[in-house]
């Protein structure tokens, strides 16, 4: 009898010391959410666009925060585009096309983006606007 429940403790050890541990794997949401993005790279039709120079150098000191709650809130930083621009804009996310893009709700005006990258260290999206295509590196 003794014996018997050595075998079957040694049994139990073997099966739970050899199961793997499963970890979980970061969603797109928990990508998107887990920080704040900077812009550090623009680019239109190919053409990488210097953030320091005009029109672009007051949007290089821009953050984007996207939350859990699927709201998400611009901080347009302390160099304004022009004189009359609120600090902050907000409005609504959600993904659409089963992740391969973001739509954006703002206060006037809704936007829909192609996520070219997206993980823990590179946000990379696209639009097209007319004849351009735009690309934002975060």
């Amino acid at each position: 009898m003794k014996s018997k429940i050595i075998l079957a403790t040694l049994a139990l050890f073997i099966l739970f010391s050899c199961k793997k541990k499963s970890e979980d794997v970061p969603t797109k949401k928990d990508y998107l959410t887990k920080s704040s993005w900077k812009r550090i790279k623009f680019v239109i039709n190919n053409i990488d666009q210097d953030l320091n120079n005009p029109p672009y150098e007051c949007s290089k000191d821009d953050f984007i925060t996207f939350k859990s709650d699927n709201t998400f809130i611009i901080d347009k930083g302390l160099i304004k585009c022009s004189a009359n621009e609120a600090r902050y804009e907000t409005g609504t996310w959600s993904f659409g096309n089963n992740e391969t893009t973001l739509e954006q709700a703002f206060n006037t005006f809704n936007t829909s983006v192609d996520i070219e990258v997206l993980n823990d260290n590179n946000f990379i999206y696209s639009y097209s606007s007319g004849l351009k295509r735009i690309t934002y590196s975060h």
